[in-house]
């Protein structure tokens, strides 16, 4: 009996010792995993407690106590930084320490954050929206020239609209609230061309503009970034057949004037007249219709190795997930 009694408790301490730090990140977090995003400072010098005392002031946590145990579990304390911060609510302590250690933007700067995919158009408005300088300033920025080795190798193509469109690598950037569009642009030129060497671009037959033209298709195109290489793998059949790509996100790119804010293609909008139409033109469009990030490149240099032509939206998962074909027939069966 006693060995019984002996034998449970030790299933219990067991237990509770592997169970202690979820405990913890109940305690210590909020519970709304969809929780609003809110904005804060943590001073220059703070200690660990006094960060804990910031985060359960603006709703991040419960237990400032619980909180110090953890980021010392962590081995983190002298990685939190300083700085302003937006968090989402209801994230766990290993997520806040990681955001915290990434360090905030200063004080008098105002962070910027471009999502992959989005356009010059698009990250014109943002830049507005966030003060930092006009749309139309960006935009003309958007057509100056830089000093940088990869753009030389940009061709003219007729009918293009931004030259470096496709160029501004999305990411998150602090700039000074006293800033100009053309340091913006500078700046996300800049970052391009660090990711871009950190790639195996030059392992690929196609030139740079387009191995960006086809991340940016792939960027638009592929909801789930799993199904990049795959749709990659089809734009390359596509390509190597004489087949249009007959890209609906091309379509999206000239009839929204590269705002992307409607989500319908329609019959007559494939008639559009357009060199970014692929259900017009016999091959790419003629540049690139988005900015991508560095998994739609990736993806573009090292497409997937299939026999898929075809490509629709799963309508049964309703996941973003795409069926893929092999045959015209088969892709009119798949959406019935």
């Amino acid at each position: 009996m006693k060995r019984i009694v002996i034998l449970c408790l030790l299933v219990v301490v067991t237990a509770a010792i592997i169970l202690l730090p979820y405990a913890f990140e109940y305690f210590a977090t909020t519970s709304n995993p969809q929780g609003d995003a809110v904005s804060f400072e943590i001073e220059k010098g703070a200690s660990v407690g006094e960060i804990g005392e910031t985060l359960k002031e603006n709703g991040l946590i419960r237990s400032v106590n619980i909180f110090k145990i953890r980021v010392k579990e962590l081995r983190a304390a002298e990685s939190l930084k300083y700085g302003v911060f937006e968090m989402q609510k209801g994230l766990c302590i290993p997520d806040i320490v990681e955001i915290l250690s990434e360090g905030g933007a200063e004080a008098d700067s105002v962070r910027l954050t471009i999502p992959e995919g989005f356009s010059v158009e698009r990250i014109a408005q943002k830049v507005q929206e966030m003060g930092l300088c006009s749309k139309d300033e960006f935009l003309v920025a958007c057509n100056d020239e830089y000093d940088y080795e990869f753009l030389n190798m940009l061709p003219e193509n007729d009918g293009v609209i931004y030259r470096l469109q496709g160029f501004l690598f999305p990411d998150t950037y602090d700039f000074p609230k006293q800033t100009t569009a053309r340091n913006i642009v500078n700046t996300l030129l800049s970052q391009f061309e660090k990711k871009i060497a950190q790639t195996e671009i030059d392992e690929s037959e196609r030139p740079l503009y387009d191995i960006v033209t086809i991340a940016s298709l792939i960027e638009r195109e592929a909801q789930l970034k799993s199904e990049q290489d795959a749709i990659s793998g089809v734009i390359y059949n596509r390509l190597n057949d004489n087949m249009r790509l007959q890209i609906c996100a091309s379509v999206l790119y000239v009839i929204t004037n590269g705002m992307y804010d409607v989500t319908e293609v329609l019959y007559k909008d494939l008639e559009v007249d357009s060199p970014y139409n692929t259900y017009k033109v016999a091959a790419l469009p003629c540049g690139p219709i988005c900015n991508p990030g560095i998994d739609a490149i990736n993806a573009a240099i090292h497409p997937q190795k299939h026999s898929y032509f075809f490509y629709h939206t799963d309508e049964n998962k309703k996941d973003g997930s795409h069926v893929f074909t092999q045959t015209y027939s088969e892709h009119q069966i798949t959406q019935e």
